[in-house]
């Protein structure tokens, strides 16, 4: 009977693999129907569509919209009417730079008698006793926030020293004057003077200019017996030193005009140890000095490799352009030099110089000749620098001085005294034969020799200077002050510096003029101010849908300012390009370029042009597949008095008309609320207070009405909006204007009409989306003029324009598409959601409408529509057209085609059904390589892990992907060909970037094989800080700059006194579904592919609201366990909601602003704590399926929550028990799991027959052989998978695997720590 029995075993065990390989061999012979798939995405559709319908009532809204077009007329749009008021807006607060500056001037040269040590002139007897000066690099932190210089400031004057002059400016009303400057003057910033001794004085008062590097400087105790003086603030012990305003760009081009061609020859034979080299800070002092008006470059002699001289590789056959980003570049490589080999060589180095020089008379003649040419040799006095002798060097210096038109003047400064015969030596080069020397520096220099074939007789070059510096301490303060040995060329009119650089609030410019005593000039004020406020209305235009404005200067063909540039209010960073006008318009003609930039001050200039039809922001990165003609346009442009700068607006014919309101009724009890809940909330006389509750992160919410942001450029003054805290007292205005109407003088006069139309229009909003609030987690609207409404809705920050975030702007470029976007819809929420966005306006744009949903959610109306994609033979992913896998882990970086499935990447590229393009970042200088796919492609393989179908779902920028399963056919897809550039990303700050440099940067041609996105380095042309555009091809469509969401001013948190109720989790928030059947007002829905929604009312009628908001409980005893001894307890302390059976996330908790129909929320009796997580779990709870598991928590009344009858946490959980005194009352939830070590065992000892339990084993195997066959037929063709069996659908590294069954062991297994899994709603993590 052994034998049998054995035999029996051994066919029964070849019969069920024979079943399951035949079961596998149909399924892989089988190919992908690609007209069955397309029926399937028609399912799919369908089900978004009437998600849409039912949930966001698109169409509902749309009409609701256009009902009240009625309301308004559309007037022409004008484009020249438009120019000539935008112009005189603009040119009316540069003015105001211009009169701050006029100003200073004024009243410093009519009160000038009144001013001590005036030109060393004696201090005026009488007058008021001087006041205390506060020294700027002195004191405490210097004051409170101010939006307008973005920066903390009091609201006074600093000094720089301690000095007569300035001290006698109080007598004179010059600090009134500064006062009333920057309280009435809109586009006026820092305001600034200096007199020619450098004694400095800056409003309103702050640290930027003081010198953190330089050594602290003591402060002089008072003499002894002094009195205090009275009003000055307590001075610390020592002093930051004020940046010498010498040195200062604005001083050295308004007192000295010089435009200059610098060459610095410096000796690098010395390199002091463990201290600073005087040579390299001298460089930088000189470089501060100069303006992108000057050009500059370094010989180094002798080189860092060799006895030969040095020139920087970035610029070696010509001179830089003295751009901040190439000032950067030059500061930082003479940082970075070593010690050179050998001595410095003047007949070298000299030559190099002089053939920098030549390079640059020769490629700009005209500009050559009046510019100052400047030659400027920095020795060590131990130095030998005439290793030739010095009659061939003068020869050498004669013939290139010939060349150059005689025009070089040669600085030279040694550290220390040489010896007599360099001193004379180095006198002749200096003087260059003018026999002046002796007069500008003290020393004598002899005639030059005679030189054959050369005359002698007269002056070589211009005349220069020679300065022997004996102390190192003085070396760079006496070399940075070089300029005041040129020729004065004093120009008593005003000067215009654009761009300048500030660190706060980025681009600006500065207006400086030279302050007279009589016929002689004695100092410098000037006055700042932002591009973005003073442009205001060239950064922020909006007339039309594609029509936009720029801002270019003339001198140098630069722009500016354009859409396709970084915002300039965030334009920060130094190494800022601004890039030529044809690389930003590349489809104006040249001689239509030229009209731009030839433009005068006294007529607008206009004419026709061909221009890409689609507005130039858009057209690249945001939408890169989308294929533009030309469209006719008019330019309107005309140049700004007293700069170079000109200003020029690109008006589409298509941009016909625009709305203007015709009628509007009376309106009262207006729904929405004006978004700053926290402000509103401590108002007495806000009568919405019922409706506002607050979030787990301190947020508050709006859930009975929705909320209401205007954009920045709404306002009177946008910038001073965007970067300053609002008052209790404007939102109380901006709320009432929102309610009734009321006239407010916060925004702009001539666009309110327009605001409350749309107010109007969308106050049915609320209604047709409270019914649906449970749904969703947002809806919002936001139209083409600045008005946002979202419900439920929080505070959002000021610098927030929907309009500029990349969903908007996708869903204007394509109006009748609805967008997915994986992202943030504001900065209140830290994990990012589904942005569903479709435009409103069949006739004229009107708006984008839209929701937002987790991405279990979309994932779930595949799953629902779709029975093949759960489980079985298929696997389904839902795709967007940039390639990104909305279901996959981590979308932002790994959920990408490239990555998960780069085989299926390769096989679009070649068959040409995804795009591998290039943009630009013009501000910043990069090329980053963009993605779209193009089309749907079936193709199917012998082998079955090959298979795919990408499918495009009609009228959205969704493709489905489907494959086989790759955990059923075992696929291992890292086997098969990989994507290059696919290393892991670094951020670059410089770009703001999180993507991979690329390995192989080849712009100018169509990719042939699959690459992951990347960036790289643009080819820049360092000598002229332009792009190098030499390449065919160059990528001319911008890459999309990401708005930044400013935080100074970020809506605050109720306070612990605040009597405020905490609001409820929303089910649709939840991902989790063990935490969703953890809440007994959340269940898992019946679909296929289940998700967390609201239980019924009926449901919800015995359920105490309190059960739903875990509190902190009492101390729980450990559970015995029933082998002796103490059972470790899985607790969960402080956590958002009790988990009974998985460990909580470590990821911060996020808001949820999806709860509209809320029950009543309790009030808590205190403010809860801060969210702390901890976690113990020694042994992981085992739940055993032929055992009772039970979960032992303590019983306090009235806490009990029962989990749903028939879900997976009922099958698994027992009873749970918590306290909960409070709505949203975090707590902790101990839980232990008991169960038993007996075995079950059955020793039937009357049935150990051989032949017996061969029987039986071989009708068990029968029986499994006969049930496997039936369920595959079951699942095939009727069954579809329940509750349980989709919850563990796995979707390629699915961010809903929290919770994975480990069936070989027979117990859960807790993931918390897999990156973006969640258990909290989305909306309550702060940033």
């Amino acid at each position: 009977m052994g034998n049998n029995s054995t035999w029996i075993l051994l066919v029964m065990k070849k019969l069920l693999i024979l079943c399951i390989f035949l079961d596998l061999k149909s399924v892989s012979s089988q190919k992908l129907d690609e007209s069955q798939i397309s029926q399937w995405m028609l399912g799919f559709k369908q089900e978004l569509d009437s998600h849409i319908d039912k949930v966001l009532v698109y169409g509902q809204i749309e009409q609701m919209l256009l009902d009240f077009e009625t309301k308004l007329v559309h007037a022409p749009i004008d484009g020249e009417e438009i120019f000539n008021e935008i112009f005189q807006n603009v040119s009316l607060r540069y003015n105001h730079v211009v009169l701050a500056a006029n100003k200073l001037k004024q009243r410093l040269e009519k009160e000038v008698s009144k001013l001590n040590n005036v030109d060393g002139s004696p201090s005026p007897i009488g007058g008021p006793t001087p006041k205390p000066l506060t020294n700027c690099c002195c004191g405490p932190s210097p004051g409170p926030f101010d939006g307008k210089v973005r920066d903390t400031v009091q609201n006074q004057e600093c000094y720089g020293s301690e000095d007569a002059l300035l001290k006698s400016l109080s007598k004179t009303e010059f600090v009134n004057t500064l006062k009333e400057n920057y309280k009435t003057l809109e586009g006026v910033t820092w305001q600034y003077f200096a007199d020619s001794e450098g004694h400095y004085v800056q409003f309103p008062a702050s640290k930027r200019a003081c010198d953190t590097s330089a050594p602290p400087m003591p402060v002089a105790p008072p003499m002894p017996g002094a009195p205090p003086m009275q009003g000055a603030p307590p001075m610390p012990d020592t002093c930051s030193r004020v940046d010498t305003p010498l040195t200062k760009e604005w001083y050295v081009e308004k007192l000295h005009m010089e435009r200059k061609n610098i060459v610095i020859l410096v000796d690098n034979s010395v390199k002091p140890v463990g201290t600073t080299d005087v040579m390299s800070e001298a460089m930088t002092k000189i470089f501060n000095t100069l303006t992108p008006n000057d050009k500059v470059n370094v010989v180094v002699s002798p080189s860092t490799t060799s006895v030969n001289v040095e020139v920087p590789d970035a610029c070696k056959g010509g001179l830089f352009v003295a751009s901040q980003a190439n000032l950067n570049k030059l500061t930082l490589y003479v940082n970075q030099l070593t010690k050179g080999i050998g001595e410095p060589d003047l007949m070298e180095g000299l030559q190099t110089v002089y053939g920098l020089l030549e390079a640059e008379k020769n490629e700009n003649s005209d500009n050559f000749k009046t510019r100052t040419n400047l030659v400027m040799v920095l020795l060590h006095a131990t130095s030998k620098p005439f290793p030739q002798g010095e009659t061939t060097l003068l020869e050498m210096i004669a013939q290139h001085q010939l060349k150059l038109d005689n025009s070089v003047h040669h600085f030279i400064y040694t550290l220390g005294q040489p010896d007599n015969a360099t001193l004379d030596n180095l006198a002749r080069v200096a003087d260059q034969n003018n026999l002046k020397l002796e007069n500008s520096s003290g020393i004598k220099a002899e005639p030059w020799p005679q030189i054959p074939n050369l005359v002698t007789t007269k002056p070589i070059g211009l005349e220069g200077v020679l300065v022997p510096v004996k102390s190192e301490s003085n070396f760079v303060s006496v070399v940075e002050k070089y300029f005041q040995r040129l020729p004065p060329q004093v120009d008593t009119e005003l000067t215009t510096i654009v761009p300048v650089m500030d660190r706060k609030y980025g681009l600006g410019l500065t207006v400086a003029v030279p302050v007279y005593n009589g016929s002689r000039p004695f100092g410098v004020v000037a006055a700042d101010g932002p591009l973005a406020t003073i442009f205001s209305e060239i950064v922020n235009f909006r007339a039309g849908i594609k029509s936009y404005m720029f801002l270019v200067d003339s001198t140098h063909g630069h722009v500016l300012l354009h859409p396709k540039l970084r915002d300039p209010a965030e334009t920060v960073y130094k190494d800022t390009i601004f890039p030529r006008l044809d690389l930003l318009e590349p489809s104006i003609s040249e001689d239509m370029r030229n009209q731009i930039l030839a433009a005068g001050t006294s007529n607008i200039i206009s004419f026709k042009a061909q221009v890409k039809d689609i507005h130039p922001e858009i057209d690249g990165e945001l939408v890169p597949s989308k294929i533009s003609s030309l469209s006719e346009a008019t330019v309107f442009c005309k140049k700004v008095s007293g700069t170079s700068l000109v200003v020029v607006l690109v008006k589409y014919k298509s941009d016909e008309v625009e709305p203007k309101l015709q009628t509007l009724d009376k309106i009262s009890h207006q729904h929405g609320v004006y978004h700053r809940l926290d402000l509103l909330y401590g108002s007495p006389d806000f009568l919405g207070k019922d409706s506002i509750c607050h979030l787990h992160n301190g947020h508050f919410l709006s859930f009975k009405q929705s909320v209401i942001k205007f954009a920045p450029s709404l306002f009177l003054q946008p910038e001073n909006y965007k970067y300053s805290a609002e008052s209790l007292n404007s939102v109380i205005k901006l709320n009432k204007f929102i309610n009734d109407g009321s006239d407010t003088d916060l925004l702009n006069l001539g666009l309110t009409d327009l605001i409350l139309h749309t107010l109007v229009s969308t106050d049915g909003l609320d209604s047709k989306w409270t019914s649906s609030a449970k749904e969703v987690l947002e809806r919002f609207y936001g139209s083409t003029n600045g008005v946002f409404r979202i419900y439920p809705g929080s505070p959002m920050v000021t610098t927030f324009d929907h309009r500029e975030s990349d969903w908007y702007k996708r869903s204007v470029a394509f109006p009748n598409t609805t967008m997915y976007h994986y992202g943030k819809l504001g900065i209140v929420n830290k994990n990012n959601v589904i942005i569903i966005s479709r435009a409103v306006g069949s006739k004229r744009l009107l708006g984008v409408v839209g929701m937002t949903v987790t991405p279990r959610f979309l994932m779930s109306q595949l799953l629902n529509s779709v029975q093949e994609c759960s489980g079985g033979n298929h696997e389904c992913h839902i795709v967007d057209s940039t390639g990104r896998v909305f279901d996959a882990l981590d979308p932002n970086t790994n959920g990408h085609l490239t990555k998960l499935f780069p085989w299926i990447t390769n096989e679009l590229v070649i068959r040409k059904k995804i795009k591998q393009e290039w943009c630009t970042g013009f501000s910043d200088g990069y090329h980053k390589m963009i993605m779209t796919l193009t089309d749907s492609i079936t193709l199917n393989s012998n082998d079955p892990c090959q298979q795919f179908s990408l499918s495009q779902v009609k009228d959205t920028n969704l493709f489905v992907l489907v494959l086989r399963n790759r955990e059923k056919f075992k696929c291992q897809d890292s086997s098969y060909k990989q994507c290059s550039n696919c290393q892991p990303a670094i951020y670059n700050p410089v770009y703001q970037l999180s993507i991979p440099r690329c390995t192989v940067c080849e712009v100018n041609r169509t990719l042939t094989s699959c690459q992951c996105q990347c960036f790289c380095d643009t080819d820049l042309d360092t000598c002229h800080g332009q792009f190098n555009t030499h390449l065919n091809n160059f990528p001319t469509r911008s890459c999309f700059y990401s708005p930044n969401y400013r935080t100074e001013f970020a809506p605050s948190s109720p306070s612990q006194m605040t009597n405020i109720d905490r609001c409820p989790i929303p089910c649709v928030a939840i991902e989790d579904l063990d935490v969703c059947d953890g809440l007994a007002h959340c269940k898992a829905s019946s679909d296929n592919y289940p998700t967390c929604i609201w239980k019924d009312d009926d449901e919800l009628k015995s359920v105490n609201i309190s059960r739903y908001f875990p509190t902190k409980s009492p101390p729980r005893p450990p559970v015995p366990s029933t082998t002796g001894g103490l059972k470790p307890l899985l607790t969960t302390s402080d956590g958002p909601f009790s988990r009974p059976h998985q460990l909580p996330s470590n990821k911060p908790p996020v808001a949820s602003t999806s709860a509209s129909a809320f029950f009543p929320p309790q009030k808590p009796p205190t403010q809860p704590s801060a969210d702390k997580t901890t976690t113990t779990n020694l042994t992981p709870p085992v739940f055993h399926s032929t055992k009772q598991t039970s979960v032992v928590a303590p019983v306090t009344s009235g806490s009990v929550i029962h989990p749903v009858s028939g879900s997976k946490m009922s099958s698994r959980v027992t009873d749970l028990q918590t306290k909960a005194s409070g709505p949203l009352q975090t707590g902790s939830t101990t839980i232990a799991v008991k169960s038993s070590d007996k075995s079950s065992s059955d020793s039937d000892k009357g049935l150990s027959g051989g032949a017996i339990a061969a029987l039986v084993i071989g009708l068990l195997a029968l029986v499994a052989i006969i049930v496997f066959i039936a369920v595959k037929m079951y699942n095939k063709k009727f069954r579809r998978p329940g509750a349980d069996e989709s919850a563990k659908y796995r979707a390629g590294s699915s961010m809903f695997d929290s919770t994975v069954f480990l069936r070989n062991l027979d117990q859960v297994s807790i993931n918390a720590s897999a990156p973006n899994a969640t258990n909290v709603p989305y909306q309550e993590m702060t940033n």
